[in-house]
């Protein structure tokens, strides 16, 4: 018989409040403000790295969520 691993899914939210954006020449500019919330979904497995469920973006608040790529390893 297989035993059970514990495993807890969690949510970060992230708030990015300022960007600094990269000009034509690869100098970086003044800071852009910004209000997007980024949401990160993993889960953790004890004895394990995190393993990415899923990523979103929301660009404005209340706005709508944008999943973004996830790579698998």
């Amino acid at each position: 018989m297989m035993s059970e691993t514990p495993a807890t899914v969690r949510e970060t939210l992230s708030a990015e409040t300022t960007r600094l954006i990269l000009d034509a020449d690869g100098t970086l500019g003044e800071p852009v403000p910004t209000g997007r919330t980024f949401r990160l979904r993993t889960v953790d497995v004890p004895g394990r790295p995190p393993e990415v469920l899923s990523v979103e973006i929301q660009d404005v608040p209340d706005g709508p969520w944008m999943r973004q790529m996830v790579s698998a390893p």
